[in-house]
C-alpha cells in the first residue's frame, strides 16, 4: 500500500467544498446523553431500582372466575395517594371493577439477565404487604425489610403492595442493589453507571426531565426526590413528570462534570426564575450549565412544538417565535445569575441541522449577543430510498449494505453542518451539537431487512462509519462539543438503537470505543494521530477475537478482506484461509487510521491466526503479516483493563496486558492532566500484570490512567470516591 497526500474533496451533491482546514481533533469534546428513566433502561443509574420503576399498574386483589384479571386495570388515578404517589389504602373499591384493587409496580425489566444478580433489600415504612414475582424470591422478612435473592432473566421484577393501612399506609419504599444500605443515601448512583460515564465532561440530561411532553407550569408541582419513581413519564395533576433536579447538581458535583439542562417549555416565569436559583445555588460555581428552551421545538412530533406556535407572537414565524421563549429564558436567568451568568452559564440556541433556516430566523430574532452558542444535532441517517432498498432485498440485505448507504449522505450532510459553521461565525457563536450519532432504525420490523440494522449496530462497521463521521465533522467545522445520544439501550430495537452500549454491565461495544477511541485524555492523543503501523489481536467484548490495526496512509484503498486460519492449540498449524469479514478503506489518504473488526465465528478457546488482504481499486492485493489469537496468557494487543473495583476506596486493582518485551509506563493523570503518580516505569516480558492503586493520598474525584509502550497508548478513567 503506497502513500501520498490528497489535497480536494468534493462535496458533490451539495456542491459545497470541505475547505475548512483541518481543525484540532481534541478540540471537539464528547458528552453523553441519556435515555429516559423507565423500568426497562438499560442504563440503571440508581442502586434504589424503584426510582426507575414503571407507574403503578393495577390489578385485581384476588382472582375472579369468569373475570378478565386484566394485568393493568388502568384505575390507578382512581385510587387516593399521598404527595409521593403511595396509595393511602389497599386493596381500594374502584366503580367499575370486578374487585377490590392492588398496585403493581415493573422493575429491571427487558434486561436480558445483565443487570447484577444476588441479595437485594426492599425497605418501606407503614404498615402493609409488599410481594415480589419474577427474578425476585423472598428469602426473609420483618416488619419494613425484606430481603430477596435475584436471578436476573429478561423478564424483571414485579413489586406489588396487596395491603396498606389507611392512616400508617406503606410509603418510602426502596428495592437496594446488593450491598448499597449503607451508602445508597450518599451515593444513590450506580458504580457501573458512574464508571460508564467517567470520560464524558458534559453530561446532558433533557430525557431525563422528559421537558419534550410535559406540561408542569409552578415550581411547587416539580417532582421531588421523595416521589415513589423518578421515571419519564407523561403528567397530570397528580403525578409530575421528569426528575428531581437534586439528582442532576449531585452528578455533576460528584464527578465534577458541566452539565445541560432544559427549560420545560410550559414553566411560568416564577418556575424558570426558581429553577435558576436552584442550579446557581446547589451546582459547584466551577461547572458550566448549558442552558436550553426546552428540546426541538422545531420538531412537530412533539407537544413543544406546537405550544410554541399557539403561545407565541402571532407576527412571527415558527423559529422566531421558539427564539421570543429562547431569549426569555435567557433573561430570567440572567437576571437570577447577574455577573455570574457569563462566567458560569452557556447560552444555547437549538436549531435543526437539516434546515439551517431555522437556526438562521433564531439567530435573526435574537441579534448579536443573544446566544452564546448554536447546536443542531448532529445524526447520519437512512433515507427513504435506502429503505426502499433494504426492504426490496429482504433477507439478502447485510451490515455492509447498511454501512454503505449511510455513508453516501455524508457530503450532504457535511454541507449542512458548514452551513451552521458559517452561521455560528457569523455571531461569533460556539459551535455544539445537542444530540449526535446514528439514527438508524429499521422503517418495517416486519420486513427481514431488520436484521441488517440490527446487526450494524454492534459490529465493527458501526466503529468505523462513526470514525468517518467525527473526520467529517471535523473536516468541514470547528465544533466545541458532541453530546453523544445515548449511553445504553436494546441495539435491536425499533425505537432504542441509538445506546452506545447494550448495558452498562458489558465492558464496552464498538460504538462506546470509538467515542473513548476519540476523546483526548492526558497524554493520549486521539486515533487521527496514530503514526504506528500496527496489526494484532486480543480475547475481549465477551470472549469475542477483536483484531486492530492501523495504516500510515493509503491509495486507492478499498478495504480489507479478513482472512481466518483456526485450528486446536499445540497442533502444527494446518487448515484453510476463510474470509470472515470486509472493512471499507479509505481510499487514498496521507493521515493515520485506526480498523476494528470483531470475529463473532472465531473460537477463543481454538488457535486463530488472521491476515488482511489489502484490495486496491485496480483489484490488485497484497497480504498483511499474520497475527495469531488464542486466548493464551501472551496477549497480542497492549490492553488496559477497567480497574476494580470502579468507583473505589480506598484502592482499586489495575489489570494490563503487554504484547512484546519493552519498556511499560503506566501513570495516573487528574482531571485537569497534571501527573499524580507513576505506578509502572521499567522494562517488562510480554504478559498479563495487575497493579494495585492506593487512594489514600488522592482527592475525591475524577482519574485518567494510561498506559503506554512502544508508540502504542491506552488509557481508563478511574472514579475514587470517599
Amino acid at each position: 500500500m503506497q502513500r501520498s497526500i490528497t489535497v480536494l474533496v468534493i462535496l458533490i451533491l451539495s456542491a459545497v467544498q470541505f475547505s475548512r482546514p483541518q481543525q484540532d481533533p481534541c478540540a471537539m469534546k464528547f458528552g453523553m446523553n441519556f435515555i429516559y428513566l423507565s423500568y426497562w433502561n438499560r442504563e440503571m443509574p440508581f442502586v434504589d431500582l424503584m426510582k426507575l420503576s414503571s407507574l403503578w399498574l393495577t390489578q385485581n386483589s384476588v382472582y375472579v372466575t369468569g373475570g378478565t384479571n386484566r394485568f393493568d386495570t388502568a384505575v390507578r388515578d382512581s385510587i387516593p395517594a399521598d404527595e409521593n404517589g403511595y396509595p393511602l389504602q389497599l386493596p381500594y373499591s374502584v366503580a367499575g371493577q370486578e374487585t377490590t384493587q392492588i398496585v403493581m409496580a415493573l422493575l429491571a425489566s427487558q434486561q436480558n439477565a445483565l443487570y447484577p444478580a444476588g441479595e437485594y433489600l426492599c425497605l418501606y415504612e407503614g404498615d402493609g404487604t409488599i410481594t415480589f414475582t419474577g427474578d425476585a424470591s423472598v428469602v426473609s422478612q420483618t416488619p419494613g425489610r425484606i430481603v430477596l435473592n435475584v436471578v436476573p432473566s429478561n423478564a424483571g421484577i414485579m413489586l406489588r403492595i396487596t395491603r396498606s393501612t389507611f392512616g400508617n399506609h406503606v410509603r418510602n419504599v426502596r428495592m437496594l442493589m446488593p450491598g448499597t444500605e449503607s451508602t445508597y443515601l450518599t451515593q444513590p448512583f450506580n458504580s457501573a453507571f458512574l464508571a460508564k460515564i467517567a470520560p464524558f465532561p458534559v453530561l446532558r440530561f433533557m430525557w431525563w426531565q422528559f421537558v419534550t411532553d410535559g406540561n408542569e407550569v409552578s415550581w411547587q408541582n416539580r417532582k421531588r426526590m421523595s416521589y415513589y419513581t423518578q421515571g419519564s413519564y407523561f403528567s397530570n395533576s397528580r403525578r409530575p413528570s421528569g426528575i428531581a433536579y437534586e439528582y442532576l447538581v449531585h452528578l455533576g458535583n460528584q464527578l465534577n462534570k458541566d452539565i445541560w439542562v432544559c427549560v420545560p417549555h410550559t414553566a411560568d416565569s416564577a418556575y424558570v426564575a426558581e429553577m435558576a436559583l436552584f442550579f446557581k445555588t446547589n451546582l459547584d460555581p466551577g461547572r458550566k450549565i448549558y442552558l436550553e428552551f426546552s428540546n426541538e421545538a422545531w420538531n412537530y412530533i412533539y407537544r413543544v412544538h406546537q405550544w410554541v406556535n399557539q403561545n407565541g407572537p402571532a407576527h412571527l414565524n415558527h423559529p422566531q417565535k421558539t427564539a421570543y421563549f429562547v431569549k426569555r429564558t435567557f433573561d430570567i436567568w440572567s437576571s437570577v445569575f447577574g455577573q455570574e451568568m457569563s462566567s458560569r452559564v452557556i447560552r444555547v440556541a437549538a436549531c435543526q441541522l437539516t434546515l439551517p433556516w431555522v437556526g438562521q430566523q433564531m439567530m435573526a430574532y435574537l441579534g448579536p449577543g443573544g446566544a452564546d452558542a448554536i447546536a443542531p444535532a448532529a445524526y447520519y441517517v437512512l433515507r427513504p430510498e435506502n429503505y426502499d432498498t433494504l426492504e426490496a432485498k429482504g433477507a439478502s440485505a447485510t451490515k455492509d449494505d447498511v454501512a454503505r448507504m449511510i455513508r453516501s449522505h455524508f457530503p450532504v450532510l457535511g454541507g449542512m453542518m458548514r452551513d451552521h459553521q458559517t452561521l455560528a461565525d457569523q455571531y461569533g457563536l460556539k459551535l455544539v451539537f445537542y444530540e449526535g450519532g446514528g439514527e438508524i432504525r429499521p422503517r418495517n420490523v416486519n420486513n427481514p431487512s431488520t436484521q441488517a440494522i440490527y446487526a450494524y449496530q454492534t459490529d465493527t462497521a458501526a466503529y468505523n462509519v462513526h470514525q468517518e463521521w467525527f473526520r467529517t465533522i471535523r473536516a468541514v467545522s470547528d465544533p466545541e462539543l458532541f453530546v453523544y445520544f445515548h449511553l445504553a439501550s436494546r441495539a435491536n430495537d425499533r425505537n432504542e438503537g441509538y445506546g452506545a452500549l447494550e448495558s452498562i454491565f458489558l465492558p464496552t461495544s464498538p460504538k462506546y470505543q470509538v467515542l473513548l477511541d476519540n476523546i483526548c485524555g492526558p497524554a493520549t492523543g486521539v486515533p487521527l494521530a496514530v503514526e504506528l503501523t500496527h496489526f494484532s489481536g486480543a480475547v475481549q467484548y465477551n470472549n469475542r477475537v477483536v483484531l486492530y490495526w492501523t495504516t500510515a496512509g493509503e491509495v486507492d484503498n478499498v478495504g480489507f478482506d479478513v482472512e481466518r486460519m483456526s485450528y486446536d492449540r499445540g497442533a502444527a498449524q494446518n487448515g484453510r484461509w476463510h474470509s470472515v469479514g470486509f472493512v471499507e478503506g479509505h481510499g487514498t489518504t496521507d493521515s493515520a487510521h485506526e480498523y476494528m473488526f470483531v470475529d463473532t465465528g472465531a473460537d477463543p478457546a481454538r488457535r486463530n491466526v488472521f491476515r488482511l488482504r489489502q484490495i486496491d481499486r485496480n483489484g490488485a492485493f497484497t497480504y498483511s503479516p499474520e497475527t495469531v489469537v488464542d486466548g493464551s496468557t501472551t496477549p497480542g494487543i497492549l490492553s488496559l483493563h477497567q480497574n476494580y473495583p470502579n468507583p473505589f476506596n480506598p484502592a482499586t486493582a489495575i489489570k494490563y496486558s503487554v504484547p512484546e518485551d519493552g519498556d511499560v509506563k503506566l501513570t495516573v493523570y487528574d482531571i485537569t492532566g497534571r501527573e499524580v503518580l507513576q505506578l509502572v516505569d521499567r522494562v517488562q516480558k510480554a504478559g498479563t500484570y495487575t497493579v494495585t492503586l492506593s487512594g489514600a493520598d488522592l482527592a475525591s474525584g475524577v482519574y485518567c490512567a494510561v498506559l503506554s509502550s512502544g508508540a502504542m497508548r491506552r488509557s481508563i478513567t478511574m472514579v475514587l470516591l470517599k
